[in-house]
């Protein structure tokens, strides 16, 4: 094989293995960036659904008190405002099913929350809203108090989830990078090779073809660098031996 050859094949090994790993890491990490986005979309999203329902189910307890206490217009204000943030996000956590029995704490909410809401109504459409606490305690806060709990028994479930999802994604981003730390690795101890081979097949020859002129010249007539490879190398060898040959036959 001509030295170039040898070289050059070297060289597109090393660019062929990186290549080859850098095609692994690209794949590893668009799947590792398709889960963020499917975690960001999915839990996320539902997390912030339910941050938003408990908002908005604070507004309406603010404004069940505040009809209670006299300022009806308020109160209803404040009721009205919190259910349609709290409608708006409950659809959001509806259409955003990715859990299993998420389906069962959503409905769960649902039916606490209507609940909730008929109470609500009740206290608007029976009473002049001059109602003392007890009544408060025994009907709207226990009923908030349980729609309250559904929503973060929603948003435990999708926290445990993004949680254990985590783990998933750390696994993922070793496994993008694993590609990398072998095709530098194994590049490294081809590099290692590939200079060995240098020597052996280049550098080394090339000396003793040195050192074979020199002794050439110190008296000894044969020349013999000993080439054992059929490359370039031993080209120069033959040429070598045939320019001397012909110098000495000039110079008898």
């Amino acid at each position: 094989m001509k030295i170039r050859l040898k070289i050059l094949s070297g060289f597109l090994v090393i660019v062929a293995m990186l290549i080859i790993a850098g095609a692994f890491a690209i794949i590893e990490f668009r799947k590792l960036s398709k889960s963020v986005e499917s975690l960001l979309a999915d839990n996320y999203a539902s997390i912030e659904a339910c941050n938003n329902m408990l908002e908005g189910l604070e507004r309406e307890d603010s404004g069940v008190l505040l009809y209670m206490l006299g300022q009806k217009e308020h109160g209803k204000a404040s009721v009205f405002e919190g259910d349609s943030i709290f409608m708006k996000s409950l659809d959001i956590a509806r259409n955003n099913v990715t859990e299993s029995n998420e389906e069962k704490y959503i409905f769960t909410l649902e039916k606490n929350y209507a609940d909730y809401i008929l109470n609500w109504k009740q206290l608007v459409e029976t009473t002049d809203g001059h109602l003392n606490l007890d009544w408060y305690f025994n009907n709207m806060y226990s009923r908030f108090y349980l729609v309250k709990t559904s929503v973060k028994d929603l948003m435990k479930l999708n926290q445990e989830s993004m949680y254990n999802e985590s783990f998933l994604l750390r696994d993922k981003a070793q496994r993008a990078v694993m590609p990398g730390f072998v095709a530098v690795t194994a590049a490294l101890i081809f590099a290692i090779l590939f200079n060995f081979f240098i020597n052996y097949y280049f550098v080394s020859p090339v000396l003793r073809l040195i050192r074979a002129v020199n002794q050439h010249h110190s008296g000894i007539k044969e020349l013999d660098a000993n080439i054992e490879t059929h490359d370039e190398i031993k080209t120069l060898e033959e040429a070598i031996r045939k320019l001397i040959v012909k110098l000495d036959t000039k110079n008898k």
